[in-house]
């Protein structure tokens, strides 16, 4: 295995398949199995899977390649076989411009589909490094949704590192709380515009803070009844009004006017604890 990468790739093409699994059981006596098993399952990434009609028929020979350039390069360490496993398949990525995850999706749907027998080994491997590149890369994804949110809708300047991790380790609570979020920041608007009221930011993100630990509890509706309340408290009975008015005005599209009016907005039971008099007729 001291050869550079251009003698290898020489020496391969000289091999015969059954001299390339023979070969493999030389170098790897004890996870030989493993490895060809992978092998053929890249061989039917070509055939069947994400490289169809991208690789071609050299790709026989191909895989080799990049099969036996990652076991040269590990070869001074303990074999590694989920490193070897990765490490193929992010080359093979690269090479042919596909995801890891198309190669991976591949492995997993076509052992269900041939009801094909695997390694165990290999199986555990596939599956860790399938939720590492697929549910990995929706998490990630999730994280800059509420990292861009904690940005735009708290102030950061106010914010303790602490505070921060707090609210991004809350990344789906802040993405479903989001229509609120944005109610609440026109709402703040409106009242600094017309009232000249400022709002406190440390009692605001104390508040969101303990909502986001009520995630789960609460449904979307309860959220903004819970942040309604904490701003009407600030308020005259006059400017809780105008802000109802606003609110069905601008939100209608946001939250369907209908579900607030009839489970929070202009309950008695709401209203009496904002000390608005419900209008005549209102239902509870």
């Amino acid at each position: 295995m001291e050869q550079s990468v251009s003698d290898v790739r020489y020496w391969i093409h000289q091999l015969s398949e059954r001299e390339n699994h023979f070969l493999i059981h030389v170098l790897l006596p004890g996870d030989a199995v493993v490895v060809l098993a992978y092998a053929t399952g890249i061989e039917r990434q070509r055939i069947k899977g994400a490289l169809q009609g991208k690789a071609g028929r050299d790709f026989r020979q191909l895989k080799w390649e990049f099969i036996y350039t990652v076991l040269a390069t590990t070869r001074r360490h303990v074999f590694n076989k989920k490193y070897f496993v990765e490490t193929t398949l992010l080359r093979i990525s690269r090479h042919y411009n596909v995801s890891v995850q198309e190669l991976l999706c591949f492995f997993c749907e076509d052992r269900k589909m041939r009801n094909q027998v695997l390694p165990f080994d290999l199986i555990k491997i596939l599956d860790e490094l399938y939720k590492w590149y697929g549910a990995g890369k929706e998490a990630k994804e999730e994280q800059k949704k509420a990292e861009d949110i904690v940005n735009r809708y708290f102030n950061p300047s106010i914010l303790s590192s602490a505070e921060k991790e707090m609210l991004l380790q809350a990344a789906p609570f802040l993405i479903e709380a989001l229509p609120v979020l944005k109610i609440e920041q026109s709402l703040y608007a409106f009242i600094k515009k017309e009232f000249a009221v400022l709002i406190n930011n440390r009692n605001r993100l104390k508040h969101w803070l303990e909502l986001s630990r009520q995630y789960g509890s609460m449904r979307l509706v309860e959220w903004l009844d819970s942040i309604l309340r904490e701003l009407f408290r600030r308020l005259s009975v006059r400017q809780r009004w105008a802000c109802i008015s606003e609110l069905k005005n601008r939100h209608i599209r946001i939250l369907y006017w209908n579900i607030i009016v009839k489970n929070i907005l202009l309950t008695r039971k709401f209203l009496s604890t904002c000390r608005i008099m419900p209008i005549s007729g209102m239902r509870d």
